[in-house]
């Protein structure tokens, strides 16, 4: 094992070319790289297997390159022509790092990124999966929120349009596809299950795990209840509402209050919820809602 890179800077993503010839890599090498605005902005460097200086191959002075915590978002093609990563253009600081993030294609030997998704009014979401190549190099896949549920979804490289592949009141994880496209293996939750492990293929989609029946056998949850209102500015937000195990039609509780920003970072269709994983682990503060 030895060491590629060293200096006073990041490297937040490092992934093997398809050949096994090059590594590419999302970092700033520019002084006060851990400061804003520099912090925002990350470059794609062409780095050796043999070690040396990296290669700009890209410089994104005005661009926010979204990174996951669990995986890259800078993926080869298999065909080793493209580099897809995910990031949003950056102006306004104050402003803009609530931009949706897209998904982007650059030429591997350089050039301008192209935006694929700038038609589709999501933001991609990162982690835990991020975009996922077809093996032909020509379709990406990804996942992004749409009113509490998140998806999958492919964009083609041509033809930039996008379509769900997965659809329903659920939050997908991590998934893959298999070569031919036809198979794709995915984890996903509802608002009273727990994440299984889902196939969807030419005949149906369809949950393949039951992992967590035990669990639930011992549990006592409420179905949120979805519902929209109205701003004073004339802004529809979406809201849910977890009634009591017992709810009683008349009778008075307690009730909670839990804002949360979005849509980036919504609350939605995961079961546990957040509100209900706290009571049952013992949440004082909101026992009174979930429980009787």
């Amino acid at each position: 094992m030895r060491q590629l890179t060293d200096g006073e800077f990041d490297v937040n993503t490092a992934v093997w070319s398809p050949d096994g010839k090059r590594i590419t890599m999302l970092s700033n090498l520019d002084k006060d790289s851990d400061v804003p605005p520099a912090f925002y902005f990350r470059n794609i460097y062409i780095l050796s297997p043999g070690g040396g200086e990296p290669e700009l191959l890209w410089e994104g002075a005005s661009w926010d390159i979204g990174t996951s915590w669990f995986g890259p978002s800078l993926i080869w093609s298999p065909d080793g022509k493209y580099l897809a990563f995910t990031g949003r253009v950056m102006g306004d600081l104050g402003h803009d790092i609530y931009k949706n993030i897209d998904l982007w294609v650059i030429p591997a030997e350089g050039g301008e990124p192209m935006n694929l998704i700038a038609a589709f009014d999501r933001t991609i979401r990162t982690y835990p999966g991020g975009p996922v190549w077809s093996s032909d190099s020509k379709t990406l896949y990804f996942l992004a929120p749409d009113r509490g549920a998140v998806n999958i979804y492919k964009v083609g490289l041509d033809t930039r349009e996008v379509e769900p592949i997965t659809e329903g009141k659920m939050t997908v994880g991590s998934f893959n596809v298999d070569k031919t496209g036809s198979t794709i293996a995915f984890n996903a939750t509802d608002a009273l299950t727990p994440s299984e492990l889902w196939i969807k293929d030419e005949k149906s989609m369809r949950p393949v795990t039951e992992i967590n029946k035990g669990l639930l056998k011992n549990l006592r949850l409420t179905e949120p209840e979805e519902f929209w209102l109205t701003t004073s500015e004339g802004v529809e937000v979406q809201g849910w509402i977890i009634k009591p195990y017992d709810f009683k039609e008349g009778k008075k509780y307690p009730m909670i209050l839990g804002v949360h920003g979005g849509p980036h970072g919504m609350y939605g269709y995961v079961g546990l919820s957040e509100v209900e994983e706290e009571a049952q682990q013992g949440g004082g503060h909101v026992e009174p809602v979930v429980h009787e």
